[in-house]
C-alpha cells in the first residue's frame, strides 16, 4: 500500500482510530466474572514482589514518545509515524502522520471523561463522553488505556495474587472488578514485559513491551480483534522524554461530525 493515495491514507487513519478507540472502550467494559485457574500457581501473599513491580514501573508525570507504527488488520497493513504525549492521570494525545511525506493524518485526545478524534483526510471528527460510550459498550476506562500505552500494569494487583516464577520471570494472575488479568515481569528488573486482559465474550487484549535498562519503552505491541478479525498495532520508539508537553487540539472548521 502506498501513502501517495489519499483514499488509502484515510482508510488506515480510520482503521487505526477504530482500533485505538476499541482499546479505550473494551478494557473498561463490564465483563462476566470467571473463575481463575490455579494450576501452576502458588496462592501466597506476594506483597514484597508486588511492591517491587509497582516501584519499578512507576509512571512519570509527563511522557512524550515519537516513533514508527505499523497497523495490521481489517485487510490492511501499513506503516506510519506516531507521536504520543501523556500527562499522568489527565491526558493522552496521539498524532498520526505519513511515513514518507509527513502528511498529518489523524489526531486523538483522551481524558478521564471524554474522547475527541479528527481525521484530516476525511474531514470528519468524533466527540464522545463516557456517558455516551456507556450507552453502547459499558464503562470506558481512561486509566487502563493510559497504562497500556505507558508499559504499566492496568491496575494494582491484590496483595494475595496467584503467582509463580518461571524462566526468569514473575508471572501473576488475578481478578479485579470482574476483569481477568495475567502479567509477566522480568525477575531481575521487575519491569512489565507482557499483560493479557480477558475481555467479554472470551476475547483478549494482549500487550507486549520491550524496555531498556532504565525501563524506558523501546517497543509496544498491542494485539486485539475487531468484528472477529485479529488486529495488531506495533510502535517502535525512536525518542522519549519526560518534559511537560503540549496537547494542541482544535477541530478545523467545516469538519463533519460522526
Amino acid at each position: 500500500m502506498s501513502w501517495s493515495n489519499p483514499t488509502k491514507y484515510s482508510n488506515i487513519a480510520r482503521k487505526v482510530s477504530i482500533f485505538v478507540i476499541l482499546i479505550v472502550i473494551a478494557i473498561g467494559c463490564k465483563s462476566k466474572k470467571k473463575a481463575l485457574s490455579e494450576e501452576g500457581y502458588e496462592d501466597i501473599a506476594t506483597a514484597m514482589v508486588i511492591e517491587k513491580t509497582i516501584a519499578s514501573n512507576a509512571p512519570a508525570n509527563y511522557t512524550s514518545i515519537r516513533g514508527k507504527g505499523r497497523f495490521k488488520g481489517m485487510g490492511t497493513s501499513q506503516g506510519f509515524k506516531i507521536d504520543i504525549r501523556q500527562a499522568q492521570g489527565e491526558t493522552v494525545w496521539i498524532d498520526i502522520s505519513a511515513n514518507m511525506l509527513g502528511i498529518k493524518v489523524a489526531r486523538l485526545l483522551a481524558t478521564p471523561d471524554s474522547l475527541l478524534l479528527y481525521n484530516r483526510l476525511d474531514k470528519t471528527y468524533m466527540r464522545s463522553s463516557v456517558e455516551e460510550l456507556q450507552k453502547f459498550t459499558g464503562l470506558a476506562n481512561f486509566h487502563y488505556f493510559q497504562a497500556l500505552l505507558s508499559g504499566r500494569l492496568i491496575t494494582t494487583p491484590p496483595r494475595k495474587t496467584m503467582m509463580k516464577m518461571q524462566e526468569g520471570t514473575w508471572q501473576m494472575e488475578f481478578s479485579l472488578e470482574n476483569t481477568r488479568v495475567r502479567a509477566v515481569f522480568d525477575a531481575s528488573s521487575y519491569f512489565l514485559i507482557r499483560q493479557e486482559i480477558q475481555l467479554p465474550e472470551g476475547e483478549r487484549l494482549i500487550a507486549h513491551y520491550q524496555k531498556n535498562d532504565r525501563g524506558d519503552l523501546e517497543q509496544i505491541s498491542l494485539f486485539g480483534s475487531y468484528e472477529g478479525q485479529p488486529a495488531e498495532l506495533n510502535i517502535s520508539v525512536d525518542a522519549i522524554d519526560n518534559a511537560k508537553p503540549t496537547f494542541p487540539f482544535e477541530i478545523p472548521r467545516g469538519y463533519k461530525a460522526l
